[in-house]
């Protein structure tokens, strides 16, 4: 199957939407949860800060300033000497702004809340190969009557958290649009195959196999349902085609015996009256109407036969080329008799698979179509060709009259004449064979403008 119609599919279209709906909700939920996550451990880590900043200036109060910078140099040699910047800090200034103690350089004097950033190597391990971590901390200033007091704590832990929550939401949002992508691809390649199914189907239908089914190909239960309906439906054509057929055929049958009798025993009249009587040729028009009748019932037992499907049992390659030039010879002088032209452009070793019987009977019709109806002095033109993809096909073009737009999807119905008053020979059937035979051979009758005139194709 290919890709790209699979890409084309619905299933696939909707699948992608839903990608896209996963991923704008993963960025949405992923936002809040970081948002809400990040606040949540900056309080957390601002009280932890106060914390520190209250216990050093518990010790101010009881020991003086002598004793803080005591107690500040301790705590800041745990961390003074090592590159991991990770961790709490501390800064004493005195008045002046000048550091009396602490692992922190100096800073600007300030009150409050505050931020600053350190370089080193967050894991403490001193590789020289490994890039040096840059670390945000953060920072609370006491102002005391001899200096400001500066504790702060690095957010590694929101960082680490940040770039955690991050790239897990990337991985997960790209698995799952991936999966939904997938999963638009698989939907697509099932639905496809039950839509392969159905036209294969209707196609094989179109072609006069009324028992052909829908296979169930597993789509799914919607699907599924759908296919045992459009069976029902099937069962239910075939059914009502049978019976028409069946009716149709046993009329032909019933009715043939008869009037061949009736056409035998008027054919004997004719040749016992006397020449030249009234009563002979009374005779005479009877046999013609009664041959008449039989021809049209004899073109109705043929379209059955062929919509049944009877006639592939026969096919075999067929050399349209030479079947063409065959009846256009027949027909060349029946032509000429009517002061019509008759022209044929055939490609040699043109060659069709079919029925060569039926193939010659389409020809005839579409060739005798033309010599009636298209007139007096006009030239008809036979043309059999490969087509783009060396297919074969037929084209039977005139300059007469032609077919009126309206009527063109009518003319191949049977019984139906463009003369309404159906003062002129025909039964309306031949054109209707010609369909028949064409759908038999997976073929369709086109019936076009010649500007002036009808053209005629088979493709």
């Amino acid at each position: 199957m290919q890709l790209n119609r699979v890409l084309r599919g619905q299933p696939f279209r909707i699948g992608l939407r839903y990608a896209a709906l996963f991923a704008v909700s993963m960025v949405l939920v992923g936002g809040v949860t970081l948002w809400r996550l990040t606040g949540n451990m900056e309080a957390d880590l601002r009280t932890s800060v106060m914390e520190e900043s209250d216990t050093l200036q518990a010790v101010y109060r009881q020991e003086g300033w002598d004793g803080l910078t005591d107690e500040v140099a301790i705590e800041s040699s745990l961390s003074a000497g090592s590159d991991d910047v990770r961790g709490t800090h501390y800064l004493l200034l005195d008045r002046r702004g000048e550091k009396v103690a602490g692992d922190l350089s100096a800073l600007r004097p300030f009150s409050g809340w505050g931020s600053t950033t350190l370089i080193g190597n967050g894991d403490g391990d001193p590789d020289p190969d490994d890039d040096p971590d840059v670390v945000s901390v953060v920072l609370h200033s006491t102002e005391l009557s001899q200096g400001w007091l500066i504790t702060g704590i690095s957010r590694h832990g929101i960082d680490d958290m940040q770039e955690t929550v991050l790239s897990a939401g990337l991985w997960g949002a790209g698995a799952g649009v991936l999966l939904a992508l997938l999963g638009g691809v698989l939907m697509s390649r099932t639905s496809l195959r039950w839509v392969d199914a159905v036209n294969q189907t209707m196609d094989e239908i179109m072609g006069s196999n009324l028992s052909r089914r829908l296979p169930n190909v597993g789509a799914g239960k919607d699907l599924d349902e759908l296919t045992r309906n459009i069976n029902r439906m099937l069962d239910r054509i075939e059914e009502l085609m049978v019976g028409l057929r069946q009716v149709t055929n046993d009329i032909a049958h019933d009715m043939r015996t008869p009037l061949s009798r009736l056409k035998q025993t008027l054919e004997q009249a004719v040749t016992q009256a006397e020449d030249g009587s009234e009563s002979r040729s009374l005779l005479v028009k009877s046999v013609m109407e009664t041959r008449s009748i039989l021809e049209t019932f004899d073109a109705l037992l043929r379209i059955a036969e062929i919509e049944a499907g009877a006639r592939r049992i026969s096919f075999a390659d067929v050399d349209l080329a030479a079947l063409a030039e065959e009846i256009a010879e027949t027909y060349r002088p029946v032509a000429e008799d009517h002061d019509q032209h008759f022209q044929t452009e055939i490609e040699p070793g043109t060659t069709l698979y079919g029925d060569r019987d039926l193939l010659g009977q389409m020809l005839v019709n579409l060739i005798e179509n033309a010599i009636q109806y298209s007139g007096t002095g006009s030239t008809m033109h036979l043309t059999v060709s490969r087509g783009d993809n060396g297919a074969a096909e037929i084209a039977v073009l005139d300059n007469g009259p032609g077919i009126p737009a309206a009527e063109r999807a009518r003319v191949v119905e049977r019984f139906y004449r463009l003369e309404k008053s159906r003062t002129t020979p025909g039964s309306g059937l031949g054109l209707a064979l010609v369909k028949a035979i064409a759908a038999l051979h997976h073929r369709r009758l086109v019936l076009a403008d010649n500007h002036p005139g009808l053209i005629a194709r088979i493709l």
